[in-house]
């Protein structure tokens, strides 16, 4: 199975991009700093993996391309 890191998908396009790619068989993990988004869908409804963080913060994007297996990150 395939990992996608969606930036940005606790707000509205970004929710339906993640739920689209779970029905496609996706793993997704969501990196998000929650300033339009929402944590509860994230977690609650979505439920995916959650990381607060900002796409500009390069020690957060080293430290999750090596600890997760992402295949793609284009969203």
């Amino acid at each position: 199975m395939s990992t996608i890191l969606v930036t940005g998908g606790a707000g509205y396009i970004g929710s339906h991009a993640v739920l689209a790619l779970k029905n496609a068989g996706y793993e997704v993990i969501v990196l998000d700093n929650l300033s339009n988004g929402h944590r509860e869908l994230v977690e609650e409804v979505l439920q995916v993996k959650l990381i607060v963080g900002d796409m500009s913060d390069r020690s957060l994007l080293d430290d999750i391309f090596s600890t997760h297996n992402i295949t793609e990150a284009n969203l």
